[in-house]
C-alpha cells in the first residue's frame, strides 16, 4: 500500500487538514458545547503496528516517556522513524514491552503504553505531531 495516500488522508498537508486534525477539532468543539452538562477528560496515546511489532510512539528513544506511562484501551495505529530501534534493542535499553490484553468485559488494553491527558485540541494535535515524528516510513513489501 506504499504511496496510496493513507498518511495524507489522515493528516493532510499545511493547506488542507486531514481527517485526524478535523476530528480533533470537532471533538473539542463538542466538549466545549457540553461542558456544563458533563465532565470530560481526553487521553491520547499513539502506537505503531509494524510487521507484528508494537511501538509506543510517545516514548523518547532514550527510554523515558515524555509524561506518564499507564495502561490504556485507546490506541492509534501509525508508524515510526527510519532510525528507530527494534523491539529487541528497546528491550535491551530497558523499555517495557507493550502487551495487548483483552479483559473479560471485552475491553482491549495495551499495558505499558504512554497515555497523556490532553486539555485542549492544541494539546492533542501536539501529541499527534510528536508521535508522527516517530513513524516508520518504509515499504512493507
Amino acid at each position: 500500500q506504499t504511496g496510496a495516500g493513507k498518511t495524507y488522508t489522515m493528516y493532510g498537508s499545511l493547506d488542507q487538514e486531514g481527517t485526524a486534525p478535523r476530528t480533533i477539532q470537532e471533538l473539542y468543539s463538542l466538549i466545549h458545547r457540553d461542558r456544563e452538562r458533563y465532565d470530560h477528560t481526553v487521553y491520547g496515546s499513539m502506537v505503531e503496528l509494524y510487521r507484528n511489532d508494537l511501538k509506543d510512539l510517545l516514548v523518547e528513544r532514550s527510554g523515558t516517556p515524555r509524561r506518564r506511562s499507564t495502561a490504556t484501551g485507546n490506541a492509534t495505529q501509525v508508524g515510526g522513524s527510519l532510525n528507530r530501534r527494534s523491539s529487541a534493542e528497546d528491550a535491551v535499553a530497558g523499555l517495557p514491552r507493550l502487551a495487548v490484553k483483552t479483559e473479560k468485559s471485552g475491553e482491549v488494553m495495551i499495558d505499558n503504553l504512554t497515555e497523556e491527558a490532553c486539555a485542549s485540541s492544541a494539546d492533542l494535535i501536539q501529541l499527534l505531531e510528536r508521535g508522527l515524528v516517530q513513524r516508520r516510513v518504509a515499504s512493507t513489501a
